[in-house]
């Protein structure tokens, strides 16, 4: 029989801030067989295993974190005047799906008129999941001002 192998699935989009993107499904396989017999011929079984999903594609690695909010100072002698560092780097993104199982179709006909018509559809296994990929190291925050208020 002839055997196709779906297309893997897009890349996810990145998540929102600190977040991360979802991979893309693998795409299923599947295998079809079309047998067409002379009467004279006997066949007594036709078999036609399932071609297994692909594997999903691999996760978007997470964007880094927004600093915190802006500079705050207080009344006191010594005042301390700085920005929040910025947030970590998102976690992995997860792995895309498993690719849903193929379908085998086999369908015999015995004779030019058939006497006896199988068809016969299996369902394969789905696909593993992707891998996730490597978050983003997270930016270092920003230096911290210490002043004397007059």
């Amino acid at each position: 029989g002839l055997g196709f192998g779906g297309g893997g699935g897009g890349q996810g989009g990145a998540g929102g801030c600190g977040g991360a993107g979802g991979g893309g499904g693998g795409g299923g396989g599947a295998s079809i067989a079309l047998l067409s017999v002379n009467a004279t011929v006997s066949l007594s079984n036709a078999t036609l295993v399932s071609a297994r999903g692909g594997d999903g594609g691999p996760g978007v690695a997470g964007q880094t974190g927004q600093p915190s909010g802006g500079a705050r100072g207080f009344a006191a002698i010594v005042g301390n005047a700085c920005n929040g560092g910025s947030g970590a780097g998102g976690g992995q993104g997860g792995g895309g799906a498993g690719g849903a199982g193929g379908l085998s179709a086999c369908i015999v006909y015995f004779g030019s008129a058939p006497t006896t018509a199988e068809t016969t559809t299996n369902k394969g296994t789905g696909g593993g999941a992707g891998k996730g990929a490597a978050s983003n190291d997270g930016i270092a925050g920003d230096a911290k001002d210490t002043y004397e208020a007059k």
